[in-house]
């Protein structure tokens, strides 16, 4: 949705060749269909082997890198240590090299966007607990949106420039507005930020 809502993003996307960020453009111009979903599991074969698993290290050592856009933290206290806990997550730390088993740095980087697990499928926030905004080594990233674990499924708040919410669930026809996002209870999976 953020590329429909700024003109800077839609400017980025489209001078992009990233294959998630062409289908989330695909996506947003056209909506769901068989073509747009190929391209989706094409995306997702990529990233999840069945003989690796998922990381979600970027690894500086000895010129090798290693990337991930998804970021995976244990969320003890909630949102209220979001911000502490991804420059926890950034902070440089020495580990064996796998490949000449010396120590090396490892530092985890982020990038343009965000895709943070938080796993809170027992714990109900409200829609408006998840931070806004974050700052980390001197970026500022904005939440553009949630996805939350309903039994059976997965449904996907949308925060929309206007600061308003819709809801995206694939059980519905269309999408709906959140009226009153802090009384709107989920069990959050997932928070989406885009740089600001």
């Amino acid at each position: 949705m953020a590329y429909t809502d700024s003109k800077d993003y839609q400017n980025c996307i489209n001078k992009s060749d990233n294959a998630l960020l062409t289908f989330c453009m695909d996506l947003a111009i056209n909506g769901p269909s068989p073509i747009v979903y190929k391209k989706r599991l094409d995306i997702l074969k990529t990233i999840f082997q069945e003989d690796l698993g998922i990381t979600d290290v970027v690894i500086n050592a000895e010129l090798k890198e290693h990337i991930s856009p998804t970021v995976i933290i244990r969320l003890a206290n909630g949102f209220s240590n979001l911000q502490k806990n991804l420059q926890q997550y950034c902070e440089d730390k020495i580990i064996k090299c796998s490949d000449c088993q010396n120590n090396a740095i490892s530092k985890r980087t982020l990038h343009e966007h965000l895709f943070i697990e938080t796993d809170m499928y027992d714990a109900p926030t409200a829609l408006t607990d998840s931070p806004i905004q974050i700052i980390i080594d001197d970026k500022a990233y904005v939440l553009y949106g949630v996805i939350a674990y309903v039994p059976g499924h997965y449904v996907a708040y949308i925060r929309r420039a206007g600061g308003h919410w819709e809801i995206h669930n694939d059980l519905q026809k269309k999408s709906t507005n959140c009226r009153n996002p802090k009384n709107c209870y989920i069990k959050s999976h997932m928070l989406m930020y885009g740089i600001k």
